[in-house]
């Protein structure tokens, strides 16, 4: 069965390249992909972090253009799992977003320094009783626009920023929300 799996370092998919429709494991260090259509499409799954490990993981798109990833999506672990706008268009992502390690917490990392307006659509949820907290890095921009975010972890903005459209985005109530980027509304 072919899949593509990175345990260390920088694996980069060209322009041409295309990642397994089987599976995608990133265990550790960064998969970074120059076109939406690297990483594949389909229900297949990307897993980020390892279930043994605490390990920071990395899927940068880091394209001309703007693209779309519409993939399941699997945590691991307990490090932190980022998925990175790097490039200078728009980034979008879709798909389901589930945890394979039951009831621990978890820190999930929105980064890059891209220059699009980029868009998380994926609904963010607990772990069982282990919460999500969110984080915001780099000077990218990034919209979280799922209404079903049920996540009761932290919200915290360190660089650029971070938008939302209706305040369930984020569930702010049940949020401890910290800025040291910029925090945005659209329409809220």
């Amino acid at each position: 069965q072919n899949t593509t799996t990175v345990n260390a370092g920088v694996l980069q998919l060209g322009a041409a390249a295309v990642a397994s429709s089987n599976g995608i494991w990133i265990n550790g260090g960064t998969l970074r992909a120059l076109n939406a259509g690297a990483l594949g499409y389909g229900g297949n799954f990307v897993q980020l972090g390892s279930e043994i490990t605490n390990v920071t993981t990395t899927l940068s798109y880091t394209g001309t253009t703007a693209g779309t990833l519409v993939r399941n999506f699997t945590i691991a672990g307990t490090g932190t799992q980022t998925i990175s706008a790097d490039a200078a268009g728009a980034f979008t992502f879709n798909g389901t977003f589930t945890h394979l390690t039951p009831n621990t917490s978890k820190t999930f990392n929105l980064g890059g320094n891209g220059q699009g307006n980029n868009e998380f659509q994926t609904q963010l949820s607990n772990n069982g009783s282990g919460v999500v907290n969110l984080y915001k890095t780099g000077t990218s921009a990034w919209y979280v626009s799922n209404v079903a975010n049920n996540f009761t972890g932290g919200t915290t903005i360190i660089a650029g920023q971070l938008r939302i459209s209706d305040t369930r985005h984020l569930n702010m109530a049940a949020n401890n929300l910290q800025f040291r980027g910029a925090f945005g509304t659209i329409g809220v």
